[in-house]
């Protein structure tokens, strides 16, 4: 997907729309009106949730992508699919 094309995506089914930039990602939240910027790691984030990865696997991933030891990729993605919670985004 280019970075000029939107994607429907989300749980809710109501409204989130995500754009991948290069330099990480945006979702815009219609029914919150709200704009979440994402930077490289939230996006990968975002992109491996959407797509119904494990948390497992989008760990692994970063790990991969960014040369970072597992246990400091699962904090942080830990950290952010509980932000992508805590505005809505997500069920978890």
């Amino acid at each position: 997907m280019g970075a000029s094309e939107g994607k429907e995506v989300g749980e809710r089914g109501s409204g989130l729309a995500y754009r991948k930039l290069v330099d990480g990602g945006m979702i815009y939240d219609r029914e919150q009106k709200l704009v979440h910027h994402l930077n490289c790691t939230g996006a990968s984030v975002w992109e491996g949730w959407q797509e119904g990865h494990s948390t497992e696997k989008i760990v692994q991933d970063l790990c991969l992508r960014y040369k970072v030891d597992l246990e400091v990729a699962r904090v942080d993605v830990e950290q952010i699919l509980a932000a992508f919670a805590a505005s809505r985004l997500i069920e978890l």
